[in-house]
């Protein structure tokens, strides 16, 4: 779901200075002043965190599925692949001379279990092919940009620079729309029984957190700001999203935001939610990053407790969470530096 999205450098957000990709490539989305303050006495870092898949460039969004990773690599010039692997055995391409494949979720489709991706392209496509290789690799045109993709249910998920649409499991449907008319781009998304919710520009240049039925409808604007919403989950009755070095959430009801944490130093980027927990991926957030400062955290969505689960990360894209681990994508900081690692639970 998430989603490290990422576009052709030319697409930039007016007014705003960020490149609708995710990560945006400018850091131009703080409204306050970064909160610097150490986290809370008594954390402590586990050891070990497992290396997976190593040399790896232009890392963007992954995915577990049964055990298996799914990734997808996302370069600003050249074609992009999908990729997948079982820890400890060797890399499986699933997909290669992709153009600008991001999000990425996996699971039961139509027939066979099934990797989901969206192409960032000018014509934007939903593409699918079964988890084990196996042909068709399938698409349907979303005709344009496709930033992120959710797979929930019979259903896959997907915010358009301009719209949210759908489309079943099988490789020959095509795309619904749910909802249209924003501005700049759906960024986030995140699905379940009740509903369909996203963060996304307006026309106006606002950027909100809204809800939609799974089949189309009304839209319900539950939050509107001024900052980019780089990410955001379904956390039971809540809607949890980042922005700036803020971790937010409202209720899908409506209501007050209020503010989960603040992250120091770094931005949050990336965001999961498993068992009632959050899981986030912190980056700097700018072109040319200065060192490994990331960090993997877990925190309560209620009261903001962070954990801090691994620290000096080169640069982490994205957060998947199964049953018995963490894995997250560090883009590195250098051309074939990128690595994915997995932490157990």
């Amino acid at each position: 779901m998430q989603t490290f999205i990422r576009c052709l450098l030319p697409l930039v957000i007016a007014c705003g200075g960020e490149s609708t990709q995710n990560p945006p490539v400018v850091d131009g989305d703080v409204d306050q002043p970064i909160d610097a303050s150490p986290m809370p006495d008594g954390i402590t870092v586990p050891d070990g965190p497992e290396l997976v898949v190593i040399n790896q460039s232009d890392l963007n969004s992954i995915d577990v599925h049964m055990g298996d990773v799914y990734w997808t690599t996302d370069p600003f010039t050249g074609k992009g692949q999908v990729q997948k692997v079982t820890p400890g055995g060797q890399p499986q391409t699933l997909a290669a001379q992709e153009d600008h494949p991001v999000s990425i979720d996996v699971g039961p489709g139509f027939i066979d279990d099934t990797a989901f991706w969206a192409l960032n392209s000018l014509l934007g496509q939903v593409r699918q092919i079964a988890t084990s290789g196996a042909p068709p690799l399938s698409a349907v045109n979303a005709n344009d940009n496709v930033y992120c993709l959710t797979l929930d249910g019979n259903r896959v998920f997907v915010g358009t620079r301009g719209a949210v649409m759908s489309k079943d499991l099988t490789n020959t449907s095509t795309l619904t729309t749910l909802a249209s008319g924003f501005g700049n781009g759906v960024l986030a998304i995140d699905a379940d029984a009740t509903g369909v919710v996203f963060g996304a520009r307006t026309t106006s240049g606002a950027w909100i957190v809204a809800s939609v039925p799974r089949t189309g409808g009304s839209v319900t604007t539950l939050y509107t700001g001024t900052t980019l919403i780089r990410d955001l989950t379904i956390v039971g009755s809540n809607v949890v999203w980042l922005e700036a070095n803020r971790i937010m959430r409202v209720a899908r009801s409506g209501g007050t935001a209020a503010m989960v944490a603040l992250v120091a130093d770094n931005r949050p980027w990336a965001v999961k939610s498993v068992d009632g927990k959050l899981f986030v991926a912190t980056n700097q957030g700018v072109i040319n990053p200065t060192g490994s400062t990331g960090t993997i955290l877990e925190i309560d969505p209620i009261t903001g407790t962070k954990k801090e689960l691994a620290k000096d990360q080169a640069e982490p894209a994205d957060i998947a969470v199964d049953a018995n681990y963490i894995y997250w994508a560090n883009r590195g900081l250098g051309a074939g530096t990128g690595q994915i690692l997995r932490l157990k639970r």
